[in-house]
Order: structure tokens, then sequence, then C-alpha cells
């Protein structure tokens, strides 16, 4: 039980916090990059969501585990971790309208996750570099039998 809320506490408190250490710290050393990014990341809302994802390039992150802002995502060439990915997808849907939420799967010994983010209709979700169907109303079931059941813990934020 302690292991579920210092998750939870990480997810919606600690990994923010670092999330925009971090962030910041990128930008500040790359402060010629920011027009260019931003025009980059507009172009992302004219293409459908599968084109985009499909232009994602998995990498494990390099400074604990952190969320990158979109802006960032775009200026890395689309690339991150799957917390990247998951963040990346709720924007686009954001901006399209359709309402979405991060999702954050674990094993049943903690040892590791993934996160992906799935619409609010469970209807779609997507994971890396995937825009995947759901069946929404076993949508929890369904979504860890796509993982070949690795993962048992689901937290939603």
């Amino acid at each position: 039980m302690i292991k579920l809320y210092s998750t939870k506490l990480w997810i919606w408190v600690l990994c923010p916090l670092w999330s925009f250490i971090v962030n910041l710290c990128y930008w500040i050393c790359r402060p010629f990059n920011i027009k260019e990014a931003l025009t980059k990341k507009k172009a992302l809302l004219d293409q459908d969501i599968k084109i985009v994802m499909s232009t994602f390039k998995w990498r494990q992150d390099q400074f604990k585990d952190w969320c990158p802002w979109i802006i960032t995502i775009v200026n890395k060439d689309i690339t991150d971790d799957c917390d990247g990915a998951a963040i990346l997808a709720k924007w686009w849907w954001k901006k399209h309208n359709i309402n979405s939420r991060l999702v954050f799967l674990y094993s049943a010994d903690w040892k590791f996750g993934h996160a992906v983010c799935v619409t609010k209709d469970n209807i779609k979700f997507v994971s890396n570099s995937e825009v995947l169907e759901l069946d929404s109303l076993n949508w929890r079931q369904d979504l860890l039998s796509r993982f070949d059941d690795n993962y048992s813990i689901i937290i939603e934020k």
C-alpha cells in the first residue's frame, strides 16, 4: 500500500516539479530553438494523430523519470520515453477537442511501468508510436492484455 501511495505522490506532485526543472534547464541551454520548435509544434496539429505518433521515437530518460513539455518533445525530434508519447497524444487530442487522460501501468512487483494516453470514452489509446482501439466496456482488462498481462496496476491521472 505504501508503494501505491508513494507512486501516486510521484505522479501527481513530485514528477511535475522535477519535470518543470528539467524542462526549464533544457530551454535555458537552447533559447534560439524556441521559434522553430513552436512552428513545428503548430504543424503537428494539421496531421492525423496516427501520423504524428508514427513519427515518435522511444528513448530512455536520462535524468530519472520526467515529463517533457510538448515544445521539448518537438525540439527533440519527437523523441522521448513512453510518458512523452502519452503527453504528446493527450495534447494532440485536447487541441482536437477529444478528452483523454494519462494512464500509468505497473507490474505487480512495481519493478517496471508504462504510460499510455486513453480517450475519456475508452475507445482509443496511444502507446509510444501506436494509436490502438480498446473495448470500451472492458477497457482496463483489454489494456492490460495488450501488454501480455505484464502489468496489473492501473493509475489514472
